[in-house]
């Protein structure tokens, strides 16, 4: 977690110690909590607070980011490959998005496609699930050991015939070659960052340098609360893996619960280290 100095703390124990309720437990826990006490002896208790208006889609903190903070970097990864990092900008990240996501129209993808996820966390990743929920199109993240374990591709072909991609993506081609020449991604297109597979691979960069679409801005405007992002599978456990189907809106109400929840995250600009997977919920 992301901790924020605002003041350095004092030593005497007596001040420190209120210093610690003020900067601590006070900017977790909201002040106002409602109880409600049941006939059946439970009690209920809930914030105060009433949870602001979310934004439509995702895509309207790409514009909203991209004008109030154009050049602080939004995202960053170490590259594969040599020194340094690869950052990139919320003005590169909105200008980003919209290239790839009109690439996707000049495919035809639209309402009711579906992009496959098949490699883990990656500013590539990231750029392509962002542009496919630009223009509605929902992507599944996909648990990469179903592609990069032979004995997995069962549970990966069981979710491939449900989901029917018109398009897969891969960090590495060449790492999940194995994966990309299953029967079920015959006719798909296969998108990567890098690498060869020994069938036909679209690069990345050919989406990124995409021009814009003249339809992109109104395939934008149609993308509301309702439209579907993601379809999540769940882990398979106890039977075959289930798809959930995750809106706009839930996305955006749980940015808001988080930042009700957690109102110093509004005190400044987090850095956050990711590293849960992507295809889990969180």
């Amino acid at each position: 977690m992301n901790t924020h100095v605002i003041e350095r703390a004092p030593k005497d124990p007596t001040a420190r110690a209120d210093w610690a309720r003020r900067h601590t437990l006070t900017r977790f826990v909201p002040h106002k909590v409602i109880r409600e006490d049941r006939a059946d002896g439970s009690i209920l208790l809930r914030s105060g607070y009433d949870l602001p208006e979310p934004v439509a889609n995702t895509g309207v903190w790409l514009h909203e980011w991209a004008e109030k903070a154009p050049y602080r970097v939004a995202v960053s990864e170490r590259p594969v490959e040599g020194p340094g990092w690869r950052n990139i900008t919320y003005l590169e990240l909105l200008q980003q998005v919209r290239a790839i996501a009109s690439a996707l129209l000049a495919r035809g993808l639209g309402e009711g496609d579906t992009i496959a996820m098949m490699s883990g966390n990656g500013l590539d990743h990231l750029l392509l699930s962002l542009a496919a929920q630009y223009i509605g199109v929902p992507v599944v993240p996909l648990a990469e050991q179903y592609s990069l374990i032979t004995e997995a591709h069962g549970r990966l072909i069981y979710v491939l015939d449900k989901v029917t991609p018109k398009m897969a993506f891969v960090d590495d081609a060449t790492r999940y070659a194995a994966a990309l020449a299953l029967p079920q991604l015959a006719d798909v297109e296969i998108v990567a960052a890098r690498g060869e597979a020994g069938r036909p691979v679209t690069p990345m960069s050919e989406l990124v340098h995409t021009e814009e679409s003249p339809e992109l801005d109104a395939a934008h405007a149609k993308v509301g609360p309702d439209t579907l992002a993601k379809i999540l599978f769940t882990s398979g456990s106890s039977s075959d893996p289930k798809g959930v189907l995750t809106t706009h809106r839930m996305m955006c109400v749980n940015q808001v619960q988080m930042e009700v929840a957690l109102p110093f995250l509004k005190d400044h600009a987090p850095r956050i280290t990711d590293w849960l997977p992507w295809n889990h919920v969180f």
